[in-house]
């Protein structure tokens, strides 16, 4: 997680909602486009919560690390905050998944 954990976002989530469900978590000191490419190719998540701003700059970032861009242990990918605008959204599931595998809440 690298959301804040004062924020819902953060802690119910990225932090409680894994831990309850049997899962672990992995935290941050913060996002940055740089080590997120590193840290998806070390931690290898099943999944990735976050606003649509940093989806947004994941996805304009991801031809830089073409090397490590390896979303293949990603099973989906969500947003909260807003709504990711449809266009963005097929985007990323183009260029990472498959098939489509998102989802919104709003925690």
């Amino acid at each position: 997680s690298f959301s804040p954990q004062f924020h819902s976002l953060g802690f119910n989530g990225n932090f409680l909602l894994p831990l309850g469900n049997g899962s672990s978590t992995v935290c941050t000191a913060g996002f940055h486009v740089d080590d997120f490419f590193r840290w998806l190719d070390e931690f290898q998540p099943t999944w990735l919560l976050t606003v649509p701003a940093i989806l947004r700059e994941i996805l304009e970032q991801s031809s830089h690390y073409a090397s490590v861009n390896n979303w293949s242990s990603c099973l989906f990918f969500g947003e909260t905050g807003s709504p990711l605008p449809l266009p963005l959204a097929a985007k990323i599931e183009d260029s990472f998944f498959n098939v489509p595998r998102r989802i919104y809440t709003d925690l």
